[in-house]
Order: structure tokens, then C-alpha cells, then sequence
């Protein structure tokens, strides 16, 4: 699948999307109001591959949230506090799961040249 001008994601482009996709599904699948910030993921998953600047900026937020739920997940098991009602041990081992994940897509978006072109007002054209 190509975006609209007709050209390919950069492969750290296309990592990072497949990660954002992959916390996505993984908030979905905790069954919370977390599971709204998982849609919210799926669009803007969509945004980076089209190459739009808003949702690249989206994606670090939202990378920095689920690193935020990732550790206080974490803690609250190295600390040995009972597990909320609304998790259970599998989807609080999943969500420490996210601190990677989350932090795989902030530097995939951030430092990459060919990140950071994909993402720029203006794209120089095919030759």
C-alpha cells in the first residue's frame, strides 16, 4: 500500500506504524477506558503512513502516555501491590510490555533522516 503521492514509507516509518498498531491493539485488548486511547492509536497509525506532520507529533504523546502506563504498571509489580480489579496479572504484565514499545516509536520518529523527511512540508519530487 502506498500513501497518496505515490511513494513508500521509509522503513522506520513503516516500524514505527506497526508498533503504534501493536500498543493499539494492546490497550484495545485490556478492556478499560484505556481501550479508547487504542483507538486512538489506530488513527494515527493511519496519519504516519500518509505522512502528515499532526499525527507524527500524535504519535510521540501517545508513545510517552503508554511508557507512563507501562510504568506505573511495572511498579505497582515490583512493589508487589495487589493488582487492580480492572487488570488482571496478564494485562499488567502486557502493558510493562508498552515501556519498549513506546520508547522503539519515539526514537524511530525522532531520529531517523529519512524519518524526518518523510514527515517535511515539502517532499522533494520523483525523478
Amino acid at each position: 500500500m502506498t500513501s497518496p503521492t505515490g511513494s513508500t514509507p521509509p522503513t522506520p516509518v513503516i516500524t514505527a506504524v506497526a508498533v503504534v498498531g501493536l500498543i493499539s491493539v494492546a490497550l484495545i485488548a485490556t478492556r478499560t477506558p484505556l481501550a479508547i486511547f487504542g483507538l486512538l492509536g489506530g488513527a494515527i497509525s493511519w496519519g504516519l503512513w500518509q505522512g502528515w506532520r499532526g499525527p507524527r507529533l500524535l504519535a510521540i504523546f501517545f508513545s510517552v502516555f503508554t511508557l507512563l502506563v507501562g510504568v506505573s504498571a511495572l511498579g505497582a509489580l515490583v512493589q508487589g501491590e495487589p493488582i487492580q480489579d480492572t487488570y488482571t496479572r496478564l494485562i499488567a504484565a502486557a502493558t510493562v510490555g508498552l515501556i519498549p514499545a513506546s520508547c522503539a516509536t519515539i526514537l524511530l520518529l525522532l531520529l531517523p533522516r529519512s524519518s524526518r523527511s518523510w514527515f517535511s512540508r515539502y517532499r522533494r519530487p520523483k525523478s
